[in-house]
């Protein structure tokens, strides 16, 4: 069983592995520039290199693979930043739309940088430069060697929002005494859930976790006022609902059900938001084949009247349709093996949730919603089920305002473990003891 194996041992394999990947990493490099994964002017990065020199003073690193995390480390940023006007503030992320978000988003004097290939002479390279004052990792980003190093340099690290798959925590259980030497690193670990706490103290951390989900506790995202108020004369009259964060073998599903909701003869409008942009247009002429007049967001288009089907295909500005649709279907659930989108940024504006039951990635929260009655899941994820959930709500404006009153009251009562994890990792900045 590999877990019995020493650690010395386990650590050679990981790095011979690791050395052997980094041979084809141009290549594989090469082949996410011409499929838009990488940024070709930035690559130099994942080698842990940066033309961008280090800011004076104390540099705080939050490292999120993907959106998701991301918010929650700008979040935390900005407030430790309320506190602490001083702080400067180094971003890592493994995506490019993480990386858009965050370069619209983090404060001046900012940095964001891809995070680099674990390989150890990409790390120090990484660490020589940046001299992080304090680390933290958001979720589910465990890079051993990034972690060793930064251990071995006394640099406080932190597991922040941490989730574990039953999959991640059977991984880690087999690897033995280097879980436990890799878990006991971290200074510091709050858990998402209770699954994932005892799972973390199974792997070896032997400090206090604190338990609760900072995702539903995160600050709102800014709407525009403005764009809302153009928006909302031209629909106001109609029925209106959101598919947000769809993903291939989901948007077919979702037009069927707005053709089926569209027998009501009211008129509905749905808007679309593809999770991946550049699928738009293959989405636009399925809608098309349904026989939907569609527009775009992106070439500012508007939905008219005769507008069935209205595409939202720009970054960063979800947040405002959701404040235009009073029933929003959060993706990434119809269909296996992609885990679910986060629920609370359509709660905390004010609109409606249904979902497929496929959420693994949010199950905690989902499970809250719906025992109180603030999300509504569709258990049977079909064109038919979907729209009758619709017709349910669409036209049960007395429904919509109590479950938007009772997804309201969860999140006020999610902030308590936001305040206590967010004067923990001011502790960690200022170097006080937790």
């Amino acid at each position: 069983m590999i877990g019995l194996l020493p650690v010395k041992l386990l650590l050679g394999i990981y790095n011979f592995v690791i050395n052997v990947a980094s041979l084809f990493l141009n290549s594989i490099l090469k082949n996410r520039i011409k499929s838009g994964k990488e940024n070709a002017a930035r690559i130099d990065e994942r080698f842990g290199k940066s033309n961008i020199p280090r800011p004076t003073g104390k540099l705080i690193w939050f490292h999120g693979a993907s959106v998701g995390e991301t918010m929650i480390g700008l979040d935390l940023a900005a407030q430790l930043r309320l506190k602490s006007p001083d702080l400067k503030f180094l971003f890592t992320s493994q995506t490019q739309t993480a990386a858009e978000i965050i370069a619209k988003r983090m404060g001046e004097g900012d940095i964001h940088q891809f995070f680099p290939f674990d390989k150890k002479q990409f790390v120090n390279a990484f660490l020589n430069h940046w001299q992080p004052d304090a680390a933290f990792f958001l979720e589910g980003e465990i890079w051993i060697n990034m972690l060793l190093e930064l251990s071995e340099r006394k640099i406080p690290i932190a597991l922040l929002n941490a989730r574990m798959t039953t999959k991640t925590i059977r991984n880690w259980l087999s690897f033995g005494a280097l879980s436990k030497k890799i878990f006991s690193s971290f200074n510091y670990i709050h858990a998402a859930n209770n699954i994932s706490a005892e799972a973390i103290k199974e792997f070896g951390f032997t400090g206090d976790i604190r338990v609760g989900n900072l995702k539903s506790a995160a600050a709102p995202q800014k709407i525009d006022d403005a764009l809302v108020s153009e928006f909302l004369p031209l629909i106001n009259n109609r029925p209106v609902w959101l598919a947000a964060s769809t993903h291939i073998g989901e948007d077919e599903i979702i037009l069927k059900a707005h053709e089926i909701l569209s027998l009501t003869g009211q008129n509905p409008l749905l808007i679309l938001a593809p999770r991946h942009i550049e699928r738009t247009e293959g989405v636009i002429l399925m809608a098309q084949k349904y026989g939907f007049k569609t527009a775009r967001r992106s070439l500012k288009q508007t939905p008219s009247t005769e507008i069935n089907v209205y595409f939202w295909d720009t970054m960063g500005e979800l947040a405002n349709a959701y404040r235009l649709a009073p029933v929003s279907l959060v993706c990434g659930s119809l269909i296996r093996g992609i885990g679910g989108h986060n629920p609370i940024e359509p709660a905390q504006i004010g609109s409606a949730i249904l979902s497929g039951v496929y959420v693994h990635n949010f199950s905690d929260i989902y499970k809250d919603l719906e025992n109180i009655s603030a999300a509504a899941m569709i258990y049977d994820p079909s064109a038919q089920q979907i729209a009758m959930k619709l017709a349910d709500l669409l036209f049960d404006k007395k429904e919509i305002a109590a479950m938007n009153v009772r997804a309201q009251n969860y999140l006020k009562s999610s902030q308590t473990i936001y305040d206590a994890v967010l004067g923990d990792v001011s502790k960690i900045v200022t170097g006080g003891n937790i």
